[in-house]
């Protein structure tokens, strides 16, 4: 076995088990389908009565930190982006696998005015 496939193989290996630990964040992607709105806001608090630490488009994957709270009226996930911000993202907007978010259309039924 030459060096350069023992170096794949070890790196293949430290990937794996890197990546199958059952205490690494869930991916999840931003999905606002059924809103009026194509993107998220991540926000410092959960919350939407300040402003948004950043915008999340469609398509864009987050970490899912496990933590929710409800805030002003909705659910909230406590996320990681791949630019390293952690804030809170409103809860029907993130598709981490499994069962689809509640579309936003239902919630902004409910308060259609709503910036979340």
């Amino acid at each position: 076995m030459t060096i350069k496939a023992i170096i794949t193989l070890v790196s293949s290996l430290f990937f794996t088990a890197v990546l199958a630990r059952p205490d690494c964040p869930q991916s999840c992607t931003i999905n606002t389908y059924g809103s009026n709105w194509n993107y998220a806001n991540l926000r410092a608090n959960a919350c939407n009565n300040r402003r948004p630490l950043a915008t999340l488009y469609d398509g864009n994957v987050v970490y899912n930190l496990n933590k929710n709270k409800f805030g002003c009226g909705y659910w909230y996930t406590q996320v990681l982006t791949s630019d390293y911000k952690v804030g809170w993202v409103a809860s029907q907007f993130l598709d981490c696998g499994g069962n689809p978010p509640v579309p936003a259309a239902a919630v902004a039924a409910n308060n259609p005015t709503a910036v979340l």
